[in-house]
């Protein structure tokens, strides 16, 4: 048998609340087979479960995990990134276990046991495997060099809160465009790169209607705006950043580290 790696993940695959006149789903990946890859060091395959709870790293032959054991954990952030940032599933509070690791005679068995009971309804809703692994393994990242930046998006993923979420996505897209932070140069590097991102849109701005916004400097200034107004408007204003928002915000930054 080949040695391999297995951790389950959460928060791939789930909504956080249903909202009024809103399906709430959970995926089905539908004709599912391992990704082989092509030409890699060490590994063979990788396969994510139907119901996106748990993936799997298979080695290949006379290769043991725990001699790649960090290489595989750096494969499998690129993987859940990616995921985010491209796949259509509902994501919330991301994170993976490391459940066990078997070598290729059996041996060296670790294992985490972790079980979380919860009681919900959901519409299921199958997806294609093809269409998750090329989400996942099909786009560029550069954990290699931003390894650390990286991190810290995955702790600002683990808000329950979008609102706090997309700040904090904001400000970090923010200082990758310029450092000290320039608005105005975020709208015009949008401008330069419209063939790029067609996601985003000019909107005249809430403070100066003769001055235009790229939708997301929009948005983020709304909820400034919005804490300005109180609570109710402020809740009201988050209640509007969805996971699209969040997503491009994740494909700019991603696309930011990896031109430097």
């Amino acid at each position: 048998m080949k040695s391999y790696v297995k951790y389950s993940m959460h928060g791939f695959n789930r909504k956080h609340k249903v909202k009024l006149n809103e399906n709430h789903y959970e995926y089905t990946i539908s004709d599912n087979c391992p990704y082989v890859y092509k030409n890699h060091l060490f590994l063979d395959s990788v396969y994510i479960n139907e119901q996106i709870t748990e993936i799997t790293f298979y080695l290949q032959s006379e290769k043991s995990y725990k001699n790649y054991i960090n290489e595989i954990s750096n494969e499998l952030e690129r993987i859940c990134f990616n995921l985010i940032a491209h796949s259509e599933l509902p994501i919330l509070q991301p994170y993976c276990l490391f459940e066990i690791g078997i070598n290729e005679d059996g041996s060296e068995i670790h294992l985490n046991d972790k079980l979380n009971l919860r009681e919900e309804c959901f519409i299921f809703k199958n997806i294609p495997a093809e269409s998750i692994y090329d989400s996942g393994l099909g786009h560029q990242t550069d954990f290699e060099k931003h390894g650390v930046t990286y991190k810290e998006l995955f702790w600002i993923l683990h808000s329950p809160h979008k609102v706090i979420q997309f700040m904090g996505l904001y400000d970090i897209m923010a200082q990758l465009i310029s450092s000290p932070i320039s608005q105005k140069k975020i709208h015009d590097y949008f401008g330069k790169n419209k063939s790029r991102y067609p996601f985003i849109r000019f909107l005249p701005s809430r403070s100066n209607a003769e001055k235009m916004e790229d939708s997301l400097t929009y948005l983020r200034n709304a909820i400034a705006h919005s804490k300005q107004l109180g609570v109710y408007e402020f809740l009201y204003t988050s209640e509007t950043i969805s996971d699209t928002y969040i997503k491009y915000l994740l494909i700019v930054i991603n696309d930011l580290l990896c031109d430097e």
